[in-house]
């Protein structure tokens, strides 16, 4: 059996790395100018732009094959493929998290569709060639309040 990890996450760093975990799967697929979401110049402004994302996607597109608005699509690589499923594990288990804390729904209860249409409540889906990832609530609520939540 493949070894496993654990690991102890504040919400932030949970949001952080799902961020990294798309970021990098959209990169790899083709979608570079992404990355700029998380540069800053030398006094902490962002300088993401379209107009500097585009100029990027213009230099690293060609090289990768890929025309102007094109993009890989899931499938194209092992490694964007696990990203991508790490990242629908985290914004899985982040949505959830949220509305149990807003009081949108109860634990343990089914999705209420009225009001959780968006993906980040989907149950995640395999692409990469790894078993999807698990992630549960720490210290704050116990394994009953994750009832009913796929992928926790």
């Amino acid at each position: 059996m493949e070894q496993t990890y654990t690991l102890t996450l504040t919400e932030r760093q949970l949001r952080l790395i799902d961020a990294a975990c798309e970021t990098c799967a959209r990169a790899a697929l083709g979608q570079v100018g992404d990355v700029l979401r998380f540069c800053r110049d030398r006094h902490g402004t962002p300088i993401y732009t379209w107009e500097r994302m585009r100029a990027i996607e213009d230099l690293v597109k060609p090289a990768m094959g890929l025309a102007p608005n094109e993009s890989f699509r899931i499938g194209h690589g092992d490694e964007a493929d696990t990203l991508w499923d790490l990242h629908q594990v985290l914004r899985h288990r982040l949505a959830w998290d949220a509305a149990y804390a807003a009081g949108r729904i109860k634990p343990g209860a089914p999705r209420n569709w009225a009001d959780m249409l968006s993906h980040d409540f989907d149950e995640p889906l395999r692409y990469g060639p790894e078993p999807l990832a698990t992630v549960s609530p720490g210290n704050a609520r116990s394994a009953a309040d994750v009832t009913g939540v796929q992928g926790a």
